[in-house]
């Protein structure tokens, strides 16, 4: 909802707002201090109502329009839990998939170690530089609406960790529909990857949108391609979840291939000798 004053150092006072107020106090406070800048078209209880489902505003001088997000935790927790859950959340999972790996008994599978590293590989390769970017530049494509409590580099760690369980997620899912999966290539197989990487992609943005911890700005090459109940989700992030699975699907199927050619060559030798 476009909001309008007359206020000749706008940008200051909404730079110092956004930077002061965190969670559900953020977001009334901010919904206030846009009424005190004398909104038009904006009641009180329509401008409250809208800010606990995240809604874009505008607020201008007459010269400079400033434009900003907020996102509201809606009374769900507190930001700084969810981040702390976030990161307790990649460790656990961590521990899980390595001590899971280990067990020899029947029924554990020691590929998912592998599989779960290859997958926090990949997700290393966008986590880092992304997170990096918005470190460092305000103007970053990634943009975290509540800072988080740890440095950049171990945000980025977890994070490419909970990728490396959604890859293993993945990779469970494919096989429950087929046991001989990554074997040879198939469209089925890697059309569940597509799809699961999608929907996880559209569920982990909309929950960093609802509790108020990260966005992906839109711009001219990431335009946004769906609003859900005021927030906006765009293109790049699905586009790195279209990809990202193709490459980890040729690289479980050339690991396939290698193992197989390993060993035809050392049955190959056995019969020699």
């Amino acid at each position: 909802m476009p909001l309008f004053a007359t206020d000749l150092d706008l940008r200051k006072r909404v730079d110092s707002a956004i930077g002061r107020w965190t969670g559900s106090v953020y977001s009334r406070r901010i919904c206030l201090f846009a009424q005190d800048l004398q909104p038009v078209g904006a009641q009180p209880r329509e401008c409250v109502k809208n800010m606990k489902h995240g809604t874009r505003h505008r607020v201008s001088n007459g010269l400079t329009e400033y434009s900003f997000n907020n996102r509201m935790a809606a009374g769900l927790m507190d930001i700084s839990i969810f981040y702390w859950m976030n990161y307790a959340g990649a460790i656990v999972l961590t521990l899980a998939v390595f001590f899971r790996g280990q067990r020899k008994q029947q029924g554990r599978d020691p590929n998912i170690i592998s599989v779960f590293l290859l997958g926090s590989l990949l997700g290393a390769f966008w986590e880092f530089p992304f997170n990096a970017w918005a470190a460092y530049d305000s103007h970053s494509i990634v943009v975290y609406l509540n800072e988080p409590p740890l440095a950049w580099w171990l945000c980025a760690g977890f994070h490419s960790l909970w990728d490396g369980g959604i890859f293993l997620a993945g990779w469970f899912l494919v096989r429950v529909f087929r046991q001989e999966a990554f074997q040879r290539f198939s469209w089925w197989d890697l059309g569940i990857l597509l799809a699961w990487g999608q929907i996880q992609e559209f569920g982990v943005e909309m929950l960093s949108l609802s509790m108020g911890a990260w966005e992906w700005r839109s711009t001219w090459w990431s335009p946004v391609i769906v609003e859900v109940g005021g927030m906006e989700l765009t293109l790049l992030p699905q586009m790195i979840w279209l990809l990202a699975p193709i490459v980890f699907y040729f690289v479980l199927l050339f690991r396939s291939h290698a193992r197989k050619t390993e060993f035809t060559a050392n049955s190959l030798k056995r019969s020699a000798l």
